[in-house]
């Protein structure tokens, strides 16, 4: 199975989609486990069952080391991404990521991928981040590319592909560490869901 969306880039000059009118960005609530545990388990092919405890944990009150958000389409779940502050394990190699909260896990409806909704998720997420920590990380496998361009365009610079992080594998045993200096972040198109 490939997990990967489909690299097709737009043509040069070509610009980027405005997400639909009533697209909106908000924290995950209770009513939007269901949701998002399906969109999470068709992505994976994980069983629904497994996501949903997963998501059910994450909003249950751990704003201090999870933040799920959720992109909405005339009151429809049509995407979601997470926040995930790491720290470090008792017994960490020595190539291990840095602590730090890290971008994870963006997942949009294929009938709504290519409008813009991934990066809404992820201008709303740094915004978040950006009152609260002066850095923020990214990983992802070097094989996929939408997600690099994605991530680089909003200022994500490469640190190492010599890295491990607890749990993680990449296909292909390739992966890719970004960091980005929320300091220099600016926001300037953001205006969906809640104030930071």
């Amino acid at each position: 199975m490939n997990f990967f969306e489909i690299y097709a880039p737009r043509p040069r000059g070509e610009g980027r989609p405005s997400p639909p009118d009533s697209l909106t960005i908000n924290l995950a609530e209770p009513a939007d486990v269901e949701a998002i545990a399906s969109l999470s388990s068709e992505r994976s092919g994980l069983q629904f069952d497994a996501q949903l405890q997963l998501i059910q944990n994450e909003i249950s009150g751990r704003e201090d080391t999870t933040q799920l958000f959720v992109a909405q389409h005339d009151h429809k779940v049509v995407g979601f991404a997470r926040n995930k502050f790491f720290t470090l394990p008792a017994d960490i190699p020595a190539n291990c990521a840095p602590p730090g909260w890290y971008l994870q896990g963006i997942i949009v409806d294929p009938a709504y991928r290519r409008l813009g909704i991934a990066s809404e998720l992820t201008q709303r997420r740094l915004h978040w981040l950006a009152g609260r920590a002066s850095e923020a990380y990214y990983f992802c496998n070097a094989q996929n590319q939408v997600s690099i361009d994605l991530h680089q365009h909003f200022g994500f610079k490469e640190m190492t592909r010599n890295f491990t992080f607890p749990g993680v594998t990449f296909q292909g045993g390739i992966g890719i560490l970004y960091r980005i200096n929320l300091t220099a972040f600016s926001c300037v198109r953001y205006h969906f869901g809640v104030s930071p």
